[in-house]
């Protein structure tokens, strides 16, 4: 991507956006992610205090660091001796600004992944749900500082990109910095967006089921609003920089920050197991439980039959609706809310009330089923009488086979 800004063609007022210091500009706050986490954590973030904290200690430390922009020295000239002279005063203290924000960020990471590990294992809608949230805000407070920081950026990058700066070895070592952070930050927006794109349609999933405490919703909702209100600010601001582009140019630029965003589009910040069966593995699971594991799944099938049968009477149960789990290894039945929170699995069928969210946990029961037969079902019940629904023997088997085959 190093060329993705030296064919630009910038004319002398946007390089004169950058002739009042850049220590003079402040960038928003995260104001909005505070209080829409106020507005939650007496709700249903009791239980989860100290990370929520955490959470928001480091995200605030971000902040921090983005609107703690350096003090640089001389303003930038379109001479190159002068630009260089600028880029050799300053060229220290803007790299270490933007390695200071990254530290924190890398940190809110970390939180990031190995709380989607602990919703990823968890079968219960309510925890679910109140982590989701949980992510929902270690992203946003990401997504701030990555967004600050290309907005701080991007004038510079504007200001350096014309031609008649290559003559200078000093001057396009700068700009390859530049723009190996402004890339780096605009795949990481892109990332961001789209984990928060599948956290809120796993939550959405979970409020149309009916298996999360209305008042969670409610809350929720309510203070996601404050935040989609500073992100509509945030992209208007995006739309204004980009209108200083010039029109001859305008489509290149555009040209390039598709191929970041293709680059960047199959990648995530959330957890994913480590492992996907094969078809052979998958077409093993299906026939183990056609034959040693026929008993749990002929009781599956009892399961739907009385779902269809009951459906009509009770507004809990659904009429089954059948698909191919996300594991591969069994069909996914939805059949509506009496399963509440909880997915169970029998034989060759994973039962849900809708989302295969916890499809490749059930995937690790589907196995069980394949080796232990009619026993199976003894088994399991046996560790949930006397380990709980959660962190059984049973439990952390199937969990374990769901990451590593």
């Amino acid at each position: 991507m190093g060329l993705l800004f030296r064919k630009m063609t910038v004319c002398l007022s946007i390089a004169a956006l950058l002739a009042a210091p850049l220590s003079g500009c402040q960038f928003s706050n995260v104001s909005a992610i505070d209080q829409a986490v106020d507005e939650v954590v007496p709700v249903f973030f009791q239980r989860r205090a100290a990370l929520i904290e955490k959470i928001r200690t480091v995200g605030k430390l971000a902040n921090e660091r983005v609107n703690a922009l350096p003090v640089l020295e001389e303003a930038i000239s379109d001479q190159v001796a002068d630009a260089e002279e600028f880029v050799r005063l300053n060229q220290e203290k803007i790299e270490t600004y933007l390695t200071s924000i990254e530290e924190p960020l890398i940190e809110l990471r970390k939180i990031i992944w190995s709380l989607s590990k602990e919703v990823y294992e968890s079968s219960d809608a309510e925890r679910i749900f109140r982590d989701d949230a949980l992510l929902f805000f270690a992203l946003q407070y990401q997504i701030h500082a990555y967004q600050s920081v290309l907005e701080a950026a991007t004038p510079l990058l504007f200001a350096f990109a014309h031609p008649h700066f290559d003559s200078s070895e000093r001057i396009r070592s700068f700009r390859d910095i530049l723009i190996r952070h402004f890339t780096a930050c605009l795949g990481m927006t892109l990332v961001l967006s789209q984990d928060v794109d599948s956290i809120l349609r796993q939550m959405h999933d979970l409020a149309s089921r009916d298996v999360v405490h209305p008042a969670w919703v409610r809350s929720f909702a309510h203070a996601v609003a404050g935040i989609a209100q500073s992100s509509a600010e945030g992209r208007e601001k995006i739309e204004r920089v980009n209108e200083k582009i010039p029109s001859e140019k305008r489509d290149e630029f555009l040209s390039s920050v598709a191929e970041i965003y293709q680059k960047f589009n199959n990648a995530s910040t959330l957890y994913s197991p480590y492992r996907s069966d094969s078809v052979g593995v998958n077409i093993l699971v299906w026939f183990g439980n056609l034959t040693l594991g026929s008993f749990n799944t002929f009781v599956g099938l009892g399961v739907i039959l009385f779902c269809m049968i009951a459906s009509p009477f009770s507004p809990a149960i659904d009429f089954p609706t059948f698909s191919i789990s996300q594991s591969g290894n069994q069909l996914h039945v939805a059949v509506g809310r009496w399963t509440y929170k909880y997915y169970f699995s029998l034989g060759l069928f994973e039962f849900a009330s809708g989302s295969d969210a916890a499809s490749d946990h059930e995937g690790g029961h589907a196995k069980q089923s394949m080796v232990l037969g009619p026993l199976y079902l003894l088994f399991i019940l046996g560790s949930y009488a006397i380990e709980g629904l959660e962190g059984g023997l049973m439990e952390r088997w199937a969990k374990a086979w769901a990451y590593w085959g």
